[in-house]
């Protein structure tokens, strides 16, 4: 009897196992189905294994990549299978400089004049805008071009004649003037007798009155701490739209440049906080604060440092600080090495002009880099590009974080030695790469104009930066930047063209070859971001962030590649749009 009792065990036991093995197996046979798998033209972007055929995503992770015949055990009744017989599979686009949550702002609470080509549709806009928005204690917008006014100066007195009792401010197109009313000059005590502040211009006229045109530091220091900004829960419907738009470009995720006074900037922060948190993010998101040049600009950086300490993980975190170096070439605030070829007296504007205002980057650089923060430089002339330069190198021989890689952004009038020392410092180049064809409506009327012809052709020698080594991103700048469309940088990095006609090429020696280009866009946005480890490339390990093209751009970069259409954005494993 006691021989059948543990016989019964014996064969219980042996049940038990079998049964305890065989849901182990199946266990872990189910947990190796996929969740998506995509069949197409994977470009992979990982050296000597460029091309596959097939991709698996389990939850946000990919885990495999490789041929049709091996991707199948991922594949049960539960996958969603993707296949794409042309176009290309991509890593997802990564965008280095972007103002893109203001410009769906103005959209949605402002008026934008952009596409207007006159004064008087200008006025026209305004005057509507005012009539359907008679709340609004202050009227704000944006998108004017200085060269459509007589003599290039947007004057308070066309904005005066019209019937509005409310001070009027108006950003320009590339983000570096405004122009207002006098009602907003009175708010913000501007008079005859205010003197310019460091790095920027209060326009006059000749009996040395303010005409309403604040250039560069002249509109952040005296006017922009006056606006009404947005509230919280309004930025947070703005981001939303902001990250639907970049998902449906192609794009997984993008740098948020915060160039707006304190108040605008820490509402737009706690937006993207709380997002994040509550998990309504659906790109990746890092954040870069503006720091203007005055007695507060250390005290700032404490304050920087400590929100970026708060938003550690998650989609979202403050990792930049911004520091505008100079203006730009077409409001001649760009600061140059020689002066402006319209205007001899004129090297732009130097917004750290003083030893002291360069031993404070210097201070600045250090504080940043030993918080783990990123400097990044708006730099557009060569005399910028070298301070910035300069600034970054003295702040090495002090201190160096091997995980941080320094920025220089937009990066347009350069000197050839100062190409030479972007590697060795470690500086990147967030790279403007549509802005380097001749754009038809600006090339000869401004940079033609006021830089010269050789300055103007030889202006955003990015191809010259990859040559020596530096790592070169892709940035849009937009809307300052008229240009989003991730293609159409692709298309003028490899062409320096966005034209069929070829007269139209600046600089031809530019040009990158088409994996240098897709790396701009794709592996160098994820190192810049330092989440080169997690993303850039597809390869097993790293997160699902994955876009597939209707065309394959690695035999199509032509002036008609502009059209090609995003079928599908995965993110972190989620689909984020689908065309």
């Amino acid at each position: 009897m006691k021989n059948n009792k543990k016989t019964i065990i014996a064969i219980l036991i042996i049940i038990i196992l079998i049964v305890g093995i065989f849901l182990i197996i199946n266990l872990l046979k189910n947990s190796s189905v996929a969740d998506k798998v995509i069949y197409g033209n994977i470009y992979t972007g990982v050296d000597g294994e460029v091309f596959s055929e097939a991709v698996a995503i389990i939850n946000d992770e990919i885990v495999f990549v490789g041929n049709k015949a091996d991707v199948k055990k991922y594949i049960n009744k539960n996958t969603k299978v993707f296949e794409y017989d042309d176009g290309i599979v991509l890593s997802g686009f990564t965008d280095t400089h972007t103002h893109v949550t203001p410009y769906v702002g103005t959209n949605e609470y402002q008026f934008d004049i952009t596409n207007a080509t006159s004064v008087s549709e200008y006025v026209k806009i305004i005057e509507d805008y005012i009539k359907n928005n008679p709340n609004k204690e202050m009227i704000i917008g944006r998108g004017f071009n200085n060269t459509i006014f007589e003599n290039n100066i947007p004057t308070k007195e066309i904005l005066d004649q019209i019937n509005v009792d409310k001070p009027i401010y108006i950003k320009s197109s590339d983000g570096h003037s405004c122009w207002v009313n006098s009602k907003m000059l009175d708010l913000i005590g501007v008079t005859k007798d205010t003197e310019n502040p460091i790095g920027g211009t209060i326009v006059k006229d000749e009996n040395k009155e303010p005409t309403g045109y604040l250039k560069d530091s002249a509109m952040d220091v005296l006017a922009k701490p006056f606006l009404v900004p947005y509230s919280v829960e309004e930025y947070k419907v703005i981001i939303k739209k902001a990250q639907e738009y970049y998902a449906s470009m192609g794009y997984s995720s993008y740098i948020e440049v915060f160039v707006e006074a304190d108040s605008l900037n820490y509402n737009l922060y706690k937006a993207y906080e709380e997002l994040d948190k509550s998990g309504e993010l659906i790109l990746r998101v890092q954040g870069a604060w503006n720091i203007n040049n005055n007695e507060d600009s250390i005290q700032n950086l404490n304050k920087v440092i400590k929100y970026k300490e708060e938003s550690k993980g998650g989609m979202f975190e403050l990792t930049d600080v911004k520091i505008f170096m100079d203006g730009v070439a077409e409001t001649e605030t760009a600061y140059l090495s020689e002066p402006y070829a319209d205007n001899p007296t004129n090297y732009g504007a130097d917004r750290w002009p003083s030893e002291a205002d360069f031993n404070k980057l210097v201070d600045m650089a250090i504080l940043a880099n030993k918080n783990d923060m990123v400097i990044h430089f708006h730099a557009i002339g060569d005399a910028a590009i070298t301070k910035a330069i300069d600034v970054i190198e003295k702040a090495r021989k002090t201190y160096i974080n091997p995980n941080i890689h320094n920025v220089i952004t937009h990066f347009e009038i350069v000197k050839d030695s100062d190409i030479k020392r972007l590697k060795e410092n470690d500086i990147i180049v967030s790279a403007n790469l549509s802005w380097g064809c001749k754009m038809e409506d600006s090339y000869e009327s401004v940079e033609v104009k006021t830089l010269g012809e050789e300055r103007a052709f030889k202006a955003y020698p990015y191809k010259s930066a990859m040559d020596i080594g530096a790592i070169v991103s892709m940035a849009t700048d937009y809307p300052a930047g008229p240009v989003v469309s991730p293609i159409a940088a692709y298309i003028v990095a490899v062409t320096r063209n966005i034209t069929s006609d070829e007269s139209n090429v600046r600089d031809a020696s530019q040009k990158m070859t088409v994996t240098e280009a897709l790396k701009t866009l794709t592996y160098n946005g994820a190192y810049q971001m330092r989440q080169e480890n997690i993303r850039g490339t597809i390869e097993v390990g790293k997160k699902a962030d994955i876009i597939v093209l209707n065309k394959n751009l690695l035999i199509s970069h032509s002036f008609d590649t502009l059209n090609t259409d995003v079928l599908l954005n995965i993110v972190d494993g989620k689909i984020v749009y689908s065309k």
